[in-house]
């Protein structure tokens, strides 16, 4: 793994946007770490249009790395929705 999820992660959390080239860049990558970390740091940033993203990356042969960062990503978001949802009930 070395340093490339983190910096990915880092890199994508800050720009927040899903069409950034820098987010492309790696988004495209060979490197499944790029890939994953790049998912992560957009999740985490909430970027608009990172689930259909995500869902986009399930139906595509990815690697296994890749496809589970995609998988949590979408739980995450779906968890995020239940509980502001239970929030706003309650």
């Amino acid at each position: 793994m070395g340093y490339g999820y983190p910096a990915a992660k880092a890199i994508a959390r800050l720009v927040g946007d899903v069409s950034h080239p820098e987010v492309q860049l790696r988004l495209s990558s060979e490197n499944a770490w790029l890939r994953a970390g790049t998912l992560a740091g957009l999740r985490e940033a909430q970027a608009p249009g990172i689930e259909k993203l995500l869902r986009q990356v399930l139906d595509e042969r990815q690697s296994a790395l890749v496809r589970s960062e995609a998988a949590v990503g979408l739980n995450r978001i779906q968890a995020s929705r239940l509980a502001d949802g239970r929030r706003a009930l309650g």
